[in-house]
């Protein structure tokens, strides 16, 4: 699972989302790759939660969940506004069964009125899905282009961003929003052309 490998016991999870690939050999899932809801484990909540990612698996493959194992009353399960874009997999939950998710195509995954339907925890972003307010909020503190974070923009941003393209370096979710110049959600080597032309235009007016 994106979020979570596997739960067994009282646990919650929520306001989250993956829109990252995601493959195992089995019971792989946009947010939790294996369940198992019982009364004698206590109660599971999942809510505000969505998933854009492709799941790939070699059986039990969901756009939330990989399976979910109940051996227990419903209400062991409680999930709310969980979400997964239509074509991620073929269900919410792989293994066959009661499925209590909800599929949607990508425009109206980027609507106004999606982001509402998962709470205050989410931020309209236009153009692409919902970002949680703290992401945008830290965007807006730091200088874009500043991937190191040392308060400044040079050469040293670049080649951080560079040598992340390459598998060399890691970023947090900060440094990623933050490098992310092409306001996508994806780092790619566009962010880092777009770097480049804004290191030389800022070369020229130096």
């Amino acid at each position: 699972g994106s979020i979570c490998g596997a739960v067994y016991g009282k646990g919650t999870i929520k306001n989250c989302y993956n829109q990252g690939y995601v493959k195992g050999n089995s019971y792989s899932g946009g947010i939790v790759g294996y369940a198992h809801v019982s009364i004698y484990y206590q109660y599971l909540t999942i809510s505000n939660v969505y998933n854009v990612g492709t799941i790939e698996a070699d059986k039990y493959k969901g756009g939330i969940f990989g399976t979910l194992s109940k051996t227990s009353k419903d209400d062991a399960l409680s999930l709310e506004a969980c979400y997964y874009l239509n074509g991620s997999a073929l269900r919410g939950v792989g293994m066959e069964g009661d499925d209590y998710t909800i599929s949607k195509n990508s425009a109206n995954m980027q609507k106004e009125s999606f982001v509402e339907s998962l709470g205050d925890a989410f931020v309209y972003n236009e153009g692409g899905y919902p970002l949680l307010a703290w992401e945008v909020e830290s965007q807006q503190e730091h200088l874009m282009g500043d991937v190191n974070l040392d308060g400044t923009f040079d050469i040293a941003d670049i080649k951080l961003l560079q040598d992340y393209l390459l598998c060399r370096e890691t970023l947090t979710a900060e440094q990623g929003a933050v490098a992310d110049v092409c306001a996508n959600n994806i780092l790619n080597c566009f962010d880092l052309c777009v770097l480049k032309r804004m290191y030389l235009e800022q070369s020229q007016i130096a």
